[in-house]
C-alpha cells in the first residue's frame, strides 16, 4: 500500500503556524511561577520590549506617522532608548508591589494618554504638550469647543470613560502576587540609576540637551517622555555659575543713577499686542488678490519698525507678553515654562508697568477676552497694574465671523476711555484676540465670502498647510485687524495729549508654516512698529531687528523714559560682550536669588490692588414688581456678563436690557442685591456693594 505523500496546502500550513503561535503566546502570557505569580509582569525582558513599543507608539502619535517615528529611532537612537528607559523605570517601580499588573497597566495608560494629548494638540497648534498645559486646563477648557468639533469631544469623553472603566475593572480583576523583593529591588535600583546616569551621559556627549530654544524642535529631537518630564523638574532659572553680590554690584555700577521723575513732555504709553499677527506677504508660495494689511504696511514704512523675535510660535501669547512687559529672556527658564503660571502667581516682578507707576503713571491692562484666561485676573496685580478691563467689562462686544473671538475694533473705544479716565499720564497694555485660531472654524455662514482671495502657487506650503480655506479665513481676520489699527492710530493722532503706541505680533498663527515658507526664513519673527503723535520716533535712530525682551527698553528710550533696572540694562548694555550673561544673572537675582539689585529687599514691588474695569459698576435703584414677579436693577455700566445676585444666590438668567438696566424673573423675599461680573467659565470677577432693601416687619 502506497503512503500518502501529499503535502499540506499553503493555507493549511499558515493556519497551523498561527494556531501554534497563539498557543505559545497564550502559554507565555498565562505562565506562572512556583508561587502562583504570572511571570509576564515580572519578566524584565517583556517589560523592556513593552517599554520600547510604548515609546515607538508615543513618537508615532507625536509625529502623526509611523515612518517618521522609525526615522527618529534611526537618527536619534540614544534619545529613543533613553525615553524607553524612562518608561521602563515606571514599570520596574510597579514590580515592588503585589498589584504590579494593575500599576503597569495604569502607567501604560498614562503614557498613552500623554501621547494622545500631544497628538491632538499638535493637530491644532505648533507647540507640543508640556507639563504647563496641565495647569492651563482651567484657562483653556472653554476654547476646546473652538478647536474640537462636538463629535470629537464626544469621542474623547467616551475614550476617557472607557479608559477609567477598564482601569477600575483591572483594579478589581488584575492578578496579585507576592513580591520577589531581591529581584524587584535590584531591578528598581538599576533602572533608577539609568535615569540620572543616562541624562548626564547624554548631556556630556551632546546627544541630549536641557536647553530648548524651540520646544517643538526639542520634542522632535529628544522625544516626548524626555521633554515632558524635564519640564516637571526643570522650572525657573538655574543659579548662574558666577552669581554673587559682587557680580551684581559690578553690573549695577555700569547702569548709573536711575531716573527719579518723568520729563514734563513724556507721553502716555500704549503697548498693543496683536494676536497671531504677522505680514502674510512674507509667504513665498501664496498669492493674494490684494494686500491684506495695507495700513500696517504703510505704518512700517513711515515709523520705527523691524522684525521682532518672539519666544513661541502658534501659541504662547502670555510668554511674548511676559518678555515685552518685563524685559526678561525666557531662554533661561525651564523648557516650555509659562512664568505667569509659576513664579509670578505668588511673586511681584519688575515690569514696564511698575517702572512707570513709580514715575507717576496710572497703569492699565485691557484684553477683549475672558479675564480669567491664563489667570490674568490673578497675575496682573503682581505685574504693576492698577486696573484690568477684560471682555466682561465691555459693552456691545461684537464677535468675528467664527463666533469664537471678539473683534479687536472694540479696543479703540476701550483704550481711549482708559486714557481719559485719569488726569495723570497712563500706561496701557492692550492685548487683542481676533486673530486667534482655529483656522478655519468648523462652520461659517453659507453666504460668507472671503474679502481677499488666497491661492497657493504650487500646491501647499512646505510646512504642510494645504487648506486654502484656513488661510483665507485667517487673512480675512488680518484685514479687519488692519482696519482696527487704522482707526486706533487716527484716533490717537487727534488725541489732545502726547501718546506713544508700540504694536507688535505675539507669534505666528498655528497654520503649519515652515521657515522655508517665509522670505525672512524665521517662524519666530513677527514685526513691531513704534509711533507717536508728536514725532519723537523721527528723531530716534533705527533700532533694527529686536528680541521681544528688548522692545520695551527701546520704546522707553524713544519716550525719554529710563526707569527700571532691566530697562536701563537693555538701553546701555545691549552691544556689550557680557550682555546675555549679565541679563541671566539679573533675572536670577530678581526672581530667585538674594535680590542684591534691591539691596536684599525680597518684596521690592508691592502687590497692586487690581480694579476690574475702569468704569464703576453701581446699583442706584431696585424695583420689585410682585404682580409680574420681576426684579429690575437700575445702575451704571452693566454688560452682558452682569448677573443679579439675590441674598447670596447668583441668577444666570439675568437679562441685560441696556447698560443701565438688568431684569430677572423672581418671586420671593429680597433682603439685599448685588450685581456680579461673571466670566463665562463661571468665576466671579467683581461685585457691587450690596443694595439693601427694607423688609416689612410682617
Amino acid at each position: 500500500m502506497e503512503k500518502n505523500t501529499t503535502r499540506p496546502g499553503f493555507w493549511q500550513t499558515v493556519k497551523s503556524v498561527c494556531k501554534s503561535g497563539r498557543s505559545r503566546i497564550k502559554t507565555y502570557l498565562t505562565r506562572k511561577d512556583a508561587a502562583g505569580n504570572y511571570r509576564l509582569f515580572d519578566s524584565v525582558g517583556a517589560l523592556i520590549c513593552w517599554s520600547l513599543f510604548l515609546e515607538l507608539l508615543l513618537e508615532t502619535l507625536s509625529r502623526h506617522s509611523l515612518a517618521e517615528a522609525l526615522l527618529f529611532v534611526i537618527q536619534a537612537p540614544y534619545a529613543f532608548v533613553y525615553c524607553s528607559v524612562l518608561i521602563f523605570f515606571t514599570m520596574m517601580i510597579a514590580r515592588l508591589t503585589p498589584i504590579r499588573a494593575f500599576l503597569q497597566a495604569l502607567f501604560s495608560v498614562l503614557w498613552i494618554t500623554m501621547g494622545v494629548a500631544n497628538c491632538i494638540l499638535l493637530l491644532n497648534r505648533v507647540t507640543p504638550f508640556t507639563v504647563i498645559d496641565l495647569s492651563l486646563v482651567t484657562s483653556v477648557f472653554r476654547i476646546f469647543m473652538v478647536y474640537l468639533s462636538i463629535p470629537e469631544i464626544i469621542l474623547i469623553v467616551a475614550l476617557i470613560l472607557i479608559g477609567i472603566s477598564l482601569l477600575v475593572f483591572l483594579a478589581i480583576k488584575a492578578p496579585r502576587g507576592k513580591v520577589k523583593w531581591k529581584s524587584a529591588i535590584a531591578g528598581a535600583l538599576i533602572s533608577a540609576s539609568l535615569v540620572p546616569g543616562g541624562f548626564y551621559l547624554g548631556l556630556s556627549t551632546d546627544v541630549l540637551s536641557d536647553q530648548f530654544p524651540n520646544i517643538a524642535d526639542a520634542y522632535d529631537d529628544y522625544g516626548l517622555p524626555y521633554c515632558f518630564l524635564l519640564g516637571i523638574f526643570d522650572q525657573g532659572i538655574e543659579e548662574p555659575a558666577d552669581y554673587s553680590e559682587l557680580q551684581i554690584e559690578t553690573i549695577m555700577k555700569q547702569l548709573g543713577e536711575e531716573q527719579k521723575s518723568a520729563p514734563e513732555n513724556s507721553p502716555n504709553v500704549i503697548y498693543l499686542q496683536l494676536e497671531s499677527f504677522f505680514d502674510v506677504n512674507y509667504l513665498t508660495n501664496v498669492e493674494f488678490s490684494e494686500n491684506p494689511i495695507p495700513y500696517f504696511t504703510q505704518l512700517k514704512s513711515e515709523h520705527l519698525s523691524g522684525f521682532l523675535s518672539v519666544p513661541s510660535v502658534g501659541a504662547g501669547t502670555i510668554n511674548s507678553e511676559f518678555e515685552v512687559l518685563t524685559g526678561m529672556c525666557l531662554d533661561y527658564f525651564g523648557p516650555g515654562e509659562y512664568p505667569y503660571k509659576t513664579v509670578l502667581m505668588e511673586n511681584t516682578c519688575e515690569t514696564a508697568a511698575y517702572n512707570l507707576k513709580e514715575l507717576g503713571y496710572a497703569t492699565h491692562a485691557i484684553h477683549n477676552y475672558e479675564g480669567t484666561f491664563y489667570d490674568r485676573n490673578q497675575v496682573y496685580c503682581n505685574l504693576g497694574f492698577d486696573s484690568f478691563t477684560s471682555m466682561e467689562y465691555m459693552q456691545n462686544v461684537e464677535f468675528n465671523i467664527s463666533g469664537s473671538w471678539p473683534k479687536d475694533e472694540i479696543l479703540v473705544r476701550e483704550i481711549l476711555d482708559t486714557l481719559s479716565s485719569t488726569e495723570e499720564r497712563d500706561f496701557v497694555m492692550a492685548v487683542s484676540v481676533q486673530g486667534h485660531g482655529k483656522y478655519p472654524p468648523m462652520t461659517l455662514p453659507a453666504d460668507y465670502a472671503y474679502p481677499i482671495n488666497a491661492t497657493f502657487i504650487d500646491g501647499k506650503l512646505e510646512g504642510g498647510l494645504s487648506d486654502i480655506a484656513a488661510l483665507s479665513y485667517y487673512v480675512s481676520q488680518l484685514r479687519e485687524m488692519d482696519e482696527f489699527l487704522r482707526l486706533l492710530v487716527e484716533a490717537l493722532s487727534n488725541y489732545p495729549e502726547e501718546v506713544m503706541l508700540v504694536m507688535y505680533g505675539d507669534h505666528l498663527p498655528s497654520l503649519s508654516i515652515a521657515p522655508q515658507d517665509l522670505t525672512n526664513g524665521n517662524i519666530f519673527q513677527t514685526e513691531y512698529v513704534i509711533l507717536t503723535n508728536y514725532g519723537a520716533e523721527a528723531r530716534y535712530d533705527d533700532p533694527g531687528d529686536l528680541e521681544a525682551y528688548q522692545l520695551s527698553a527701546v520704546a522707553m528710550d524713544v519716550a525719554g523714559l529710563h526707569r527700571g533696572i532691566l530697562t536701563r540694562y537693555h538701553q546701555q548694555m545691549r552691544d556689550k560682550e557680557t550682555y546675555l550673561s549679565g541679563l541671566e544673572e539679573l533675572e536670577y537675582d530678581m526672581l530667585y536669588g538674594d535680590r542684591f539689585v534691591y539691596g536684599g529687599n525680597l518684596q521690592r514691588y508691592p502687590v497692586c490692588d487690581l480694579q476690574m474695569g475702569i468704569l464703576p459698576i453701581t446699583i442706584t435703584d431696585v424695583q420689585v414688581d410682585a404682580e409680574n414677579e420681576t426684579v429690575t436693577v437700575v445702575g451704571t455700566n452693566f454688560t452682558q456678563w452682569s448677573m443679579i445676585e439675590i441674598d447670596g444666590s447668583l441668577y444666570s438668567d439675568t437679562v441685560l436690557v441696556d447698560g443701565n438696566t438688568l431684569t430677572l424673573v423672581y418671586d420671593g423675599l429680597i433682603e439685599s442685591i448685588r450685581v456680579v461680573q461673571q466670566s463665562p467659565n463661571g468665576e466671579a470677577l467683581s461685585a457691587t456693594e450690596p443694595y439693601v432693601i427694607a423688609v416689612p416687619a410682617d
